[in-house]
């Protein structure tokens, strides 16, 4: 059996008493926990917050709880927002690649075409802005990086392991590096290659979504 008692006075149930028996005071509050709905309801409380001494009557140990009681006797019940189809709105953000490192930029890309950047984040649905990337060709790498990565591919024949050089792969098709880099970032299923399609990335400054008005932002 448990017994609340506000903080700082003495509990009114001692250890000595039998589990099953009760006692109540005259002109004192009693608390009823109310667990429903996930919510803790105190009844006939006055104040906003409280601290309460819980108190086992049978092992004698104390546990200090803060409970929050509202003015009105009610508990207003707190719902999660779940964005559904075409719910939040999609920008079109403008991404300059001059000097960016390819890893850090990567980084910041990815969750912006998840959705992970607004308050309406769902993971189960695409909320996240569409990307452009201009002078993928600048990108760099730190340390040795650039002189020792590869990128492989298979061609589903015998020996058809390949390997290409960073090097190679930038000279080529430099779109291709970032589009990895931030694939790798991305959720392994359907909703992770529908998010891949909304990153556009293109050689020089020049791009072919001016009607989509994009809006600068840099990625520090």
């Amino acid at each position: 059996m448990y017994a609340f008692t506000d903080a700082g006075k003495p509990n009114p149930i001692q250890s000595q008493f039998k589990p099953n028996q009760t006692r109540n005071k005259p002109n004192q509050t009693q608390i009823k926990p109310n667990f429903k709905r996930g919510h803790l309801l105190i009844d006939r409380m006055k104040h906003k917050f409280s601290n309460f001494h819980l108190k086992n009557s049978l092992t004698g140990w104390t546990n200090s709880v803060k409970c929050t009681v509202s003015l009105d006797d009610e508990c207003m019940s707190m719902k999660s927002f779940m964005a559904k189809k075409g719910q939040v709105e999609q920008k079109w953000l403008l991404v300059d690649a001059d000097g960016a490192i390819l890893g850090r930029l990567a980084t910041k890309i990815a969750p912006i075409l998840m959705g992970k950047t607004k308050p309406a984040y769902t993971p189960h649905v695409d909320v996240g802005d569409y990307v452009i990337v201009v002078n993928a060709e600048k990108v760099r790498l730190t340390g040795k990086k650039a002189q020792v990565k590869e990128y492989d591919y298979y061609t589903h024949h015998p020996g058809g392991h390949k390997f290409v050089s960073f090097a190679d792969m930038m000279a080529k098709k430099p779109e291709k590096v970032i589009e990895l880099a931030v694939r790798r970032m991305l959720p392994k299923n359907k909703l992770g290659r529908k998010m891949l399609k909304k990153l556009k990335v293109y050689r020089g400054t020049d791009h072919e979504h001016q009607a989509q008005r994009p809006e600068n932002i840099e990625l520090a």
